[in-house]
Protein backbone atom coordinates (compact mmCIF):
# COMPACT_ATOMS: atom_id res chain seq x y z
CA UNK A 1 0.00 0.00 0.00
CA UNK A 2 1.55 3.35 -1.08
CA UNK A 3 1.78 6.16 1.60
CA UNK A 4 -1.40 8.79 2.07
CA UNK A 5 1.03 11.17 1.38
CA UNK A 6 1.77 10.88 -2.66
CA UNK A 7 -0.22 9.81 -5.16
CA UNK A 8 0.68 7.44 -7.68
CA UNK A 9 -0.02 8.35 -11.53
CA UNK A 10 0.63 6.81 -14.83
CA UNK A 11 2.08 9.11 -17.47
CA UNK A 12 3.31 8.82 -20.99
CA UNK A 13 5.53 10.74 -22.67
CA UNK A 14 4.32 12.16 -25.95
CA UNK A 15 7.20 13.42 -28.38
CA UNK A 16 5.45 14.99 -30.25
CA UNK A 17 4.00 17.05 -27.75
CA UNK A 18 7.27 16.80 -26.06
CA UNK A 19 4.92 16.65 -22.86
CA UNK A 20 4.06 13.66 -20.30
CA UNK A 21 0.27 13.01 -20.56
CA UNK A 22 -1.84 11.32 -17.66
CA UNK A 23 -3.36 8.12 -18.98
CA UNK A 24 -6.67 10.12 -19.08
CA UNK A 25 -5.26 11.94 -21.77
CA UNK A 26 -5.38 15.35 -19.58
CA UNK A 27 -2.07 17.68 -19.61
CA UNK A 28 -0.06 18.40 -16.07
CA UNK A 29 -0.23 21.72 -15.53
CA UNK A 30 1.53 23.27 -12.62
CA UNK A 31 -2.21 23.91 -10.94
CA UNK A 32 -2.89 20.26 -11.51
CA UNK A 33 -0.80 19.56 -8.86
CA UNK A 34 -0.35 20.51 -5.40
CA UNK A 35 3.64 20.80 -5.33
CA UNK A 36 6.65 23.20 -4.17
CA UNK A 37 8.93 21.82 -6.70
CA UNK A 38 8.98 21.90 -10.71
CA UNK A 39 10.93 18.79 -11.14
CA UNK A 40 9.46 14.97 -10.01
CA UNK A 41 11.83 11.64 -10.16
CA UNK A 42 9.91 9.41 -12.37
CA UNK A 43 10.42 5.13 -11.55
CA UNK A 44 12.78 4.76 -13.92
CA UNK A 45 15.45 8.00 -12.63
CA UNK A 46 15.00 10.01 -15.55
CA UNK A 47 13.74 13.66 -13.92
CA UNK A 48 11.09 15.66 -15.14
CA UNK A 49 10.83 19.49 -15.13
CA UNK A 50 7.91 21.50 -15.50
CA UNK A 51 7.68 24.16 -18.23
CA UNK A 52 5.92 27.22 -16.50
CA UNK A 53 5.34 28.77 -19.74
CA UNK A 54 3.57 25.93 -21.65
CA UNK A 55 2.51 24.08 -17.86
CA UNK A 56 4.23 21.19 -19.18
CA UNK A 57 6.58 18.88 -17.94
CA UNK A 58 9.33 18.03 -19.84
CA UNK A 59 12.18 15.18 -19.86
CA UNK A 60 15.24 16.93 -18.64
CA UNK A 61 17.21 13.64 -20.42
CA UNK A 62 16.70 11.82 -23.92
CA UNK A 63 13.93 9.45 -23.35
CA UNK A 64 11.80 6.33 -25.35
CA UNK A 65 9.07 7.73 -25.79
CA UNK A 66 5.78 6.19 -25.43
CA UNK A 67 6.77 3.54 -22.83
CA UNK A 68 4.72 4.69 -19.47
CA UNK A 69 6.27 5.66 -16.21
CA UNK A 70 4.65 6.39 -12.70
CA UNK A 71 5.59 9.61 -11.40
CA UNK A 72 5.11 10.18 -7.49
CA UNK A 73 3.39 13.63 -7.10
CA UNK A 74 2.33 14.96 -3.77
CA UNK A 75 -0.94 14.06 -2.84
CA UNK A 76 -3.83 16.99 -4.00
Amino acid sequence: MLPDSKVWIDLRYYPAADAFLRSDGQANTWSAWNTDSPEQHLSNGVCASLDTTSGQWRNKQCYSGGHKVVCEMPAV
